[in-house]
């Protein structure tokens, strides 16, 4: 490879470069990547996890790491908007409820075609149902024990799990709807 890139003339800002190993294996390779920069070869370690267009993906693609950090970001975006909301003044329910809505969703959910399938882990669930807990507790203005699913279907909301699979049947919907000469319509599979 390094000799590929000084051949071309070709360079990497080492800074900005990452490596990391796809496997399924429980042991996680080592094999470090040298390449040439700035007319000497630098020695890139490989990454737990990389960020790449927004995705974090880990060594066995398994998308935690990224449900975990998007979970997190959706939780916390609800935080600036208590200052919108007060009990005696403020922006009334109906409001705080779409704009926490458009706030947290689309954080949370980001990249789902990547890492959701009907049959998926559980798991992969858990930080959307931790933000959708700390949104509806926002809203409604309850107290931290309440029944998360009464919350819900009292300002008609569906859980996490059900808006997921809406999504996912909505973009399969799309695809589908694509001309068959569409490249995304001959990547998927029906």
């Amino acid at each position: 490879f390094a000799t590929y890139l000084l051949q071309s003339g070709l360079s990497i800002d080492s800074g900005k470069t990452e490596l990391i190993h796809f496997t399924r294996s429980r042991t996680k390779p080592q094999n470090p990547l040298i390449i040439p920069f700035q007319n000497r070869l630098t020695t890139i370690q490989p990454q737990p996890s990389i960020r790449w267009l927004g995705f974090f993906l880990d060594s066995k693609l398994s998308f935690h790491y990224h449900n975990q950090l998007r979970g997190t970001k959706a939780a916390s975006s609800i935080y600036p908007l208590r200052i919108l909301s007060n009990s005696v003044r403020g922006l009334p329910h109906y409001t705080l409820r779409t704009l926490a809505l458009s706030i947290t969703y689309p954080i949370a959910t980001y990249g789902f075609q990547l890492w959701y399938h009907p049959q998926a882990s559980q798991r992969l669930l858990a930080p959307l149902h931790s933000s959708f807990s700390t949104m509806l507790k926002f809203v409604t203005g309850t107290f931290r024990t309440t029944n998360i699913k009464s919350l819900a279907s009292l300002i008609s909301l569906l859980p996490p799990h059900l808006y997921i699979h809406h999504m996912y049947l909505c973009s399969a919907y799309h695809i589908a709807s694509l001309p068959l000469t569409h490249p995304l319509r001959q990547l998927a599979t029906f």
